[in-house]
């Protein structure tokens, strides 16, 4: 259906470290506000929702960019360590396989110098109504 829209997808950051798609907060330290993605790396790591990151990697976190800034230095396949207290109060320390960041990008073939055929177009027009 895209490739009749002279659309194609992408991956948005190749090579770009990912341990999953999670709200993280600054209250009290940094906390797992929301649940992780059962297919993350963080989530087959343990971690959940309301779980306190306390170091990553041997770094201490004291803010979301903390992990942003460790996880940016890694690629796929390195594995970190992630030590949290549970929402239980336990202290635990647990291993991350970090994954290719599975975003993906929508591309008009345009865009990245295609040309659109006319049934490109057409189809195009008819679908999205431009």
């Amino acid at each position: 259906l895209l490739g009749a829209a002279g659309i194609t997808i992408r991956t948005s950051s190749p090579g770009r470290a990912w341990w999953g798609n999670m709200r993280l907060e600054t209250r009290g330290g940094v906390r797992v506000t929301s649940t992780p993605a059962s297919n993350s790396p963080a989530y087959a790591a343990g971690l959940d929702i309301d779980d306190e990151v306390t170091s990553i990697d041997g770094v201490d976190v004291v803010a979301v960019a903390t992990i942003d800034s460790v996880i940016g230095r890694h690629k796929p396949g390195d594995t970190i360590s992630v030590t949290y207290i549970e929402r239980s109060g336990d202290k635990k320390t647990t291993r991350v396989t970090l994954v290719e960041d599975p975003s993906r990008d929508l591309i008009a073939i345009e865009s990245i110098g295609g040309t659109l055929t006319a049934a490109q177009r057409t189809f195009r027009q008819a679908w999205l109504g431009h």
